[in-house]
């Protein structure tokens, strides 16, 4: 049988290579694709099916989804998307590195910055899309910097940056997280360098994200029935609920339309 999928293994290798080749894709990424391409794999060996098409893709995210996490069924969603993608047209449509913005720094700050990302290259065997994304993020403090009239790295301390963060809480183009991640880091950096001649990195709040749990898109008839029991209907704002509820349920309303 591993003979008859040659075609299948030379496509996702092929699928890897444009992965890393065009849109540079670490080997830990593409790792992650291949695990769902194996799973694909496993599909198609138990059913004896000898050719890849996207009709098997679909079909392998119907048997898995409803076994694996929300985080499995990603990866095994993009590992389908990725491959099918790249079986019919022979290129997977995300924004190449060469077209997206290269980002220019300058003076004392912006060689500072361009070392420490060097520096992460180097030592942390960044990706291009990671690198490129140390070089967004950066850049908008570099920006910021100069709009505040702050050219050099002696001016930078622990009030300027937090000062900056405040001004990312409403800035959508930038996940706050990451960018106070590698603040910290470039802050670490500069002082091991000797650029800054006090380390506060690890006074820089953390932030944390949280995640809310999702409201189910539909409800089951157990669910609506423990719903309309719940509801107290010796008060009017009860019989209220209960027929808003009521009719929700059985002409299947959006919620839009409800009144508050």
């Amino acid at each position: 049988m591993e003979k008859q999928l040659q075609y299948f293994n030379r496509l996702t290798s092929d699928t890897a290579e444009y992965l890393r080749s065009v849109h540079g894709f670490s080997i830990r990424t593409i790792g992650h694709y291949k695990g769902g391409w194996r799973i694909i794999k496993e599909y198609m060996i138990a059913k004896k099916l000898r050719r890849y098409s996207a009709t098997i893709g679909k079909k392998v995210l119907n048997a898995r989804f409803n076994k694996r996490g929300i985080r499995d069924q990603k990866q095994i969603y993009n590992s389908v998307v990725r491959l099918s993608e790249f079986q019919t047209y022979g290129k997977i449509n995300l924004q190449p590195l060469m077209e997206r913005k290269n980002f220019s720094f300058s003076g004392h700050l912006g060689r500072a910055i361009e070392n420490f990302i060097n520096h992460k290259e180097v030592n942390d065997r960044l990706s291009l899309v990671r690198i490129w994304g140390y070089q967004r993020h950066l850049h908008a403090f570099f920006k910021y910097c100069k709009s505040q009239g702050v050219h050099s790295l002696s001016k930078v301390d622990l009030t300027f940056v937090l000062q900056f963060i405040r001004h990312l809480d409403s800035w959508k183009g930038h996940p706050v997280y990451q960018m106070i991640s590698m603040l910290r880091n470039f802050i670490k950096y500069a002082y091991d360098q000797k650029l800054l001649s006090t380390d506060f990195s690890e006074r820089i709040p953390r932030y944390r994200s949280v995640s809310q749990p999702k409201l189910p898109s539909t409800y089951s008839k157990e669910e609506i029935v423990r719903l309309l029991k719940s509801i107290d209907r010796s008060a009017s704002i009860g019989k209220r609920d209960y027929a808003i509820i009521l009719m929700a349920a059985r002409l299947g309303l959006k919620p839009l339309i409800y009144p508050a």
